[in-house]
């Protein structure tokens, strides 16, 4: 994919920002386990109607992260380098500059605009105030006991995963990308 006809040819194929949005967030979660040599699943229409979903090209779809990630024993995995070593398709991407440049610029977003600290803690607040109850009810009725201390847990831990994985990715990135090509593509933490 470091040459550009190749690239140009993949772009036709599959919808490059889906691809981009979806490894950028799996990354960023530090998924692990049974990603990425599975549990993927994309999509695409079978016959171009126009659309810009209707255009025949992959999508990928973001789902099942419950085996592994948003977890604080992970915050420090370098999720990057696991999935270039691990993902055949994504490091040969990953060679093109125009990928890797966007791929760069999106993970860093998904880290500053969605997954901030600020961002999480109101959704971890709210998500414990609304299912913080019915988990304990469906608890009790499959496990004899409400377990609102594991439920209570699990939310501080995934609080305590994002608190500083944004400096953890930063600092992966430097390393797998270099300071210097960060800087020189207008790439800041």
């Amino acid at each position: 994919m470091s040459l550009e006809e190749n690239y140009k040819q993949a772009c036709k194929l599959i919808d490059i920002e889906s691809y981009i949005d979806y490894y950028a967030a799996q990354i960023y979660i530090a998924r692990y386990n049974d990603w990425p040599a599975t549990n993927i699943a994309v999509w695409r229409t079978r016959k171009n109607d126009g659309s810009h979903y209707g255009d025949c090209r992959w999508r990928w779809m973001l789902f099942d992260v419950n085996s592994g990630g948003l977890s604080a024993d992970q915050t420090d995995a370098d999720t990057l380098l696991d999935t270039l070593m691990d993902d055949r398709v994504f490091y040969s991407l990953y060679l093109n500059q125009e990928f890797r440049v966007r791929f760069a610029k999106r993970l860093l977003y998904i880290g500053r605009e969605i997954f901030n600290e600020e961002n999480c803690r109101i959704f971890l607040d709210n998500y414990s105030e609304t299912m913080r109850e019915p988990i304990a009810q469906s608890n009790l009725r499959f496990y004899n006991e409400e377990k609102r201390d594991l439920f209570d847990d699990n939310v501080k831990n995934t609080g305590l995963f994002f608190e500083k994985r944004y400096e953890v990715v930063w600092n992966f990135m430097v390393n797998n990308m270099g300071e210097a090509w960060l800087e020189e593509n207008g790439i800041q933490k």
